[in-house]
């Protein structure tokens, strides 16, 4: 929706646009380091979740040409980037006992197969 909004002649008009930018910036530094904290609580996130978060802001970023989503792009290679091959460094070390929220592969729940067994 940021994106949509016009670039004006007149600099006034601008400075709404140019303040949104700036307030999304913040947003993303504080999902950033929110995410980052609970993964070193013992939350988990697959790399694919943390790539497309990669992916949005690298769009936003590139979308405003560098101007206005550096910071933030800064701060989820310092924080998430190694989820993604993007650092290899660890900030913290992340605690041993691991509280991962992603649905099992497996399931016990038997299979419902129009097939049938077949051993």
């Amino acid at each position: 929706m940021a994106h949509r909004l016009p670039v004006w002649d007149n600099e006034d008009n601008n400075m709404l646009k140019k303040n949104l930018y700036h307030n999304l910036n913040i947003f993303w530094k504080l999902a950033i380091q929110s995410t980052a904290s609970k993964l070193h609580e013992g939350e988990c996130y697959s790399p694919e979740t943390v790539s497309t978060w990669a992916k949005s802001l690298a769009q936003h970023n590139s979308y405003t040409g560098g101007e206005y989503f550096t910071e933030a792009v800064h701060e989820f290679t310092k924080q998430l980037g190694f989820m993604i091959g993007l650092s290899n460094e660890l900030i913290e070390p992340i605690r041993e006992t691991l509280t991962c929220h992603l649905p099992a592969l497996e399931s016990g729940l038997p299979s419902t197969s129009v097939v049938g067994d077949r051993r």
